[in-house]
């Protein structure tokens, strides 16, 4: 949702496959989320690196556990076997964990390791999740004085201990800032 940089590791591809797949439905409000889809990078192939490179923002998969050691390829690095997760030490400020970060990463991971093949329960939690966070911030929106609706993020700081950061981030993304 908040337009970074995300790389997911697997040893297992159709587990990484399934994992990703579910990453946009975190902006299924955009239409065009589906363009930074990166469903499986090699990190010898250089012509995909230099597209990660170049790109403001993605969802990249891999299967090469050195990827962990690569940071300036991601902002947040995913291991989905382990269900665990790394912040990039350069979009720490951006990732100050808080409540919504840990709600949506139990959630996914929960999914990640859902043996089911029915699909509707993770879309259905993660619009449902975008859509409570959108609603918020929408209600947030206060006049510039030109007749413009826009979030400040002063207003924000009553969210809690890093939830500001990461809401104006999405207030951001979202074109609300």
């Amino acid at each position: 949702m908040m337009s970074k940089r995300i790389v997911l590791y697997s040893n297992s591809i159709h587990k990484l496959q399934h994992t990703i797949r579910a990453i946009p439905l975190l902006a299924w409000h955009r239409g065009s989320v589906w363009d930074s889809i990166r469903p499986f990078i090699s990190l010898d192939n250089l012509a995909e690196i230099a597209d990660l490179d170049t790109s403001r923002f993605y969802v990249a998969g891999f299967n090469d556990p050195a990827i962990q050691s690569r940071p300036e390829l991601y902002d947040l690095f995913i291991d989905v076997d382990t269900q665990n997760f790394v912040v990039a030490d350069h979009a720490a400020s951006d990732f100050g964990l808080c409540h919504l970060h840990k709600s949506i990463a139990n959630f996914l991971m929960e999914a990640a390791g859902s043996s089911s093949q029915d699909h509707q329960p993770l879309i259905k939690g993660l619009c449902t999740k975008s859509q409570q966070i959108i609603e918020k911030l929408t209600s947030l929106r206060k006049d510039d004085g030109d007749g413009q609706l826009y979030v400040a993020r002063e207003d924000l700081v009553d969210l809690g201990k890093n939830a500001d950061v990461f809401m104006y981030n999405i207030a951001l993304a979202e074109g609300l800032a």
